[in-house]
């Protein structure tokens, strides 16, 4: 019986342990299912949201951001991933400065991040800063090229859903608690050129210029080099005529980057600096033209050295943005536009609010600037401007604190005429100057007032003090600053000019080259270029002078001693315009810049053939392009992009080719211009941005088609007849620009 108990019991127990047993089985079973289903909802979540992680992984990674937190953050950003996924980015591209940062720092970042982001989605995510100086960061700007590069492309911007022709911009706004905000223009790169790189294997050319104020900081070498090539080799070219003390100042003042008032802005948008401190320590901003900035510019920045104000701003792709608004900008300014283009920081900042301080601290507050002035020595009134023979005078200055900071113009001008009258003191100087520049309006108003005495009959050296102001001979802001370009630029690069000249056998040789193998294939409609036996009887007229005061260039760009492009163009002295006829590049070097040098160049003998002519500049530069007319080809939408660039706009009025001789038909194109001097009194700065007369055009048709196209009596000509009575029945003083329009969208070569 007791046997019987115990094995009642013992079967029991059993049963109690077998249970257990499969108990824990079952529940082992559900954890595992549970895992693997948690595992696999974890992997169909990081595969259908890895879109949304591979901007952290490119742009954040590299800064210490660990692969633990993407869950967290994807989480936190899952409402609307598209657009909190880029703040995410941009938060952090902000806060670290584009630093590396350690783990423990992004721990208490990413909460901080939490709460930024939940106090912020109800007014759009602003971040706030006290200053501009974070913003000023190299580092920083080098994950904010980063950042746009990543969401510019075409497959990200679709998975986003980014407008595909918007400039990209950041989805938070910035806001500035304090900056001085003033109508200059930091200029960047005039000691930097443009380099040669590999990229992908191939050759290609990069415009990332070093911004003037750190070049300082870069490297020795380089440095050393640009002193070697300007300063020392400069007081040997001209021992005669030039001190190396003008020299070291003038390169001084390239090195510390100097800020320029850019004229011709009102009525468009405007650009202008932001700065905490010192000029150096700014960022580009552009003013749009609502009637809020307008009242900001009309009265405070221009009468003013400017304003102490915080700024709510977006933070926009600065290439990007230009294109997109570049009709927006005056013409006359391309330049600067151009500049801020290619410069090392990448973005800009367009205000969209902004609040001037009228307190304590706006009356006591400190921003301090160079203010300059610029002379050249010359030995012929006519000649363009010479990087090695300018004489530039500079003078720091506070220019928050009116008081000091029109003692200081003073004082910048005082020191002019004392350098000036030391020089005419000395009799046997041959020495002659003439004003060029000066960084704004103010300086260049009280130089005038001064040199009205100076020239006074009576007034000690009042002889030499009236060739000191070459009157509109002077040249322009943008000829200054461009000749400065060009002669950094071709110290460093490889690139050689040839001008062919009919009497020289190997110039007439390498052109042979350049019309068979780059002219024939980027021209191969016979009716819309001229015939090697043309272009040698051209040259033949230039040479026995059958052309006047007008000019003809042939000029071809080498690399290495091999052709790969060239440029054919007219200067017309009756409308004193330039005309491109024909430029062309070698198909593998284009998009490498090549184009824009010689353009460049050619518009440096424009400007000589204009000023023998005793003018200050060329009023416009015109060339012939085709119709877009799609689909287009890869040649033709690389012209389309440098016209634009160097901000021609199409004239309004059907524009025909007349037919190049007897054999060739006239050809229906379009004419696109480019306003270039701003100075003459016949034409008010607001014409000169939205036209050009219809007399000058009309005038231009006719010596165009006399000098250019050969035709001997242009107004019998059935094209020509035709172009001039439409722009008749227009009635109209000004024939309006429009856009350069055409799509990306290309077939074939």
């Amino acid at each position: 019986m007791l046997k019987e108990v115990f094995m009642i019991m013992y079967n029991v127990q059993l049963g109690i342990i077998w249970d257990n047993i499969m108990n824990i089985i079952s529940i082992t079973n559900n954890i595992s299912q549970f895992i693997l289903s948690g595992m696999a909802v974890i992997a169909v979540f990081y595969i259908f949201s890895g879109k949304y992680f591979q901007p952290i992984r490119t742009i954040l990674y590299p800064l210490g951001m660990k692969r633990r937190w993407l869950l967290r953050i994807l989480i936190l950003c899952r409402k609307n991933p598209r657009k909190n996924i880029r703040v995410f980015c941009e938060y952090f591209i902000l806060t670290t400065q584009g630093k590396e940062q350690k783990t423990d720092w992004w721990k208490n970042s990413i909460h901080e991040f939490r709460a930024f982001f939940n106090e912020s989605k109800s007014n759009d995510f602003i971040y706030i800063r006290d200053n501009c100086t974070d913003l000023n960061n190299r580092s920083m700007s080098k994950y904010v090229d980063l950042y746009f590069d990543y969401f510019s492309k075409p497959e990200i911007r679709k998975v986003y859903d980014l407008d595909m022709n918007k400039p990209i911009e950041f989805c938070m706004k910035i806001h500035i608690k304090e900056g001085y905000l003033s109508a200059n223009l930091l200029m960047t790169g005039l000691l930097e050129s443009n380099k040669r790189i590999k990229e992908s294997g191939r050759e290609g050319s990069r415009s990332r210029h070093l911004l003037m104020s750190g070049l300082l900081d870069s490297d020795k070498k380089k440095s050393e080099y640009l002193v070697s090539k300007y300063v020392s080799c400069t007081s040997k070219e001209h021992p005669d005529n030039q001190n190396s003390s003008d020299i070291y100042n003038t390169f001084t003042w390239l090195k510390r980057g100097p800020s320029y008032q850019v004229r011709n802005q009102d009525g468009h948008y405007k650009l202008c600096q932001y700065a905490f401190g010192d000029e150096t320590n700014s960022v580009n901003v552009i003013l749009n033209d609502t009637e809020k900035f307008n009242a900001l510019w009309n009265n405070n920045l221009v009468p003013e050295s400017g304003v102490l104000c915080s700024l709510t701003c977006n933070l926009v792709h600065a290439k990007e943005y230009i294109d997109y608004n570049r009709e927006k900008f005056n013409p006359v300014n391309t330049y600067f536009l151009n500049k801020l283009s290619e410069c090392t920081v990448s973005f800009l900042l367009e205000p969209i609010d902004c609040e001037i301080k009228n307190n304590y601290r706006a009356q006591n507050y400190y921003c301090t600037a160079n203010i300059w002035i610029m002379f050249e020595s010359i030995s012929d009134k006519n000649v363009c401007f010479q990087p090695l023979q300018a004489i530039t005078f500079f003078e720091l200055t506070n220019m928050a604190d009116q008081k000091n900071y029109k003692a200081s113009v003073q004082a910048l001008i005082k020191k002019s005429f004392e350098y000036f009258d030391h020089v005419y003191s000395d009799k046997k100087t041959a020495i002659k100057y003439r004003y060029c520049l000066s960084m704004n309006q103010t300086i260049e108003n009280a130089f005038g007032e001064q040199l009205e005495q100076h020239t006074q009959p009576g007034s000690t050296y009042s002889k030499n003090y009236k060739e000191l102001c070459a009157g509109n001979l002077r040249p322009s802001e943008a000829d200054i600053f461009a000749s400065f370009d060009a002669f950094f630029t071709d110290i460093h690069d490889e690139f050689s000019f040839i001008e062919v000249d009919i009497n020289k056998k190997d110039r007439l040789a390498k052109f042979g080259e350049f019309y068979t193998s780059v002219y024939m294939d980027a021209f191969k409609d016979i009716n819309t270029r001229d015939s090697i036996d043309d272009i040698y009887k051209y040259l033949k007229k230039k040479s026995t002078g059958e052309y006047g005061k007008n000019n003809y260039h042939v000029v071809l760009i080498a690399e290495n001693d091999q052709i790969i492009g060239g440029i054919i163009c007219d200067y017309l002295v009756e409308p004193n315009a330039g005309v491109i006829e024909y430029i062309a590049v070698k198909e593998d070097n284009r998009s490498f810049g090549v184009g824009t040098r010689i353009y460049q160049h050619a518009l440096e003998l424009l400007r000589m053939d204009a000023k023998k002519n005793n003018k200050s500049d060329i009023d416009y530069v015109l060339c012939e392009i085709e119709r877009f007319n799609p689909p287009i080809n890869q040649a033709q939408l690389i012209q389309f992009k440098l016209w634009i660039k160097m901000g021609f706009k199409k004239l309004k009025f059907n524009y025909i080719q007349p037919a190049l001789d007897i054999t060739k038909s006239s050809v229906p194109l379009d004419l696109v211009a480019w306003p270039v001097n701003t100075r003459d009194p016949k034409d008010s700065d607001k014409s000169k941005g939205n036209g050009m007369p219809t007399k000058k055009l009309i005038l231009f048709l006719h010596e165009y088609a006399k000098w250019a196209m050969r035709i001997e009596t242009p107004e019998e000509d059935s094209s020509v007849k035709t172009m001039i009575d439409e722009l008749n029945t227009m009635g109209t003083d000004l024939v309006g620009f429009e856009k350069i329009r055409f799509e990306e969208e290309i077939t074939g070569k």
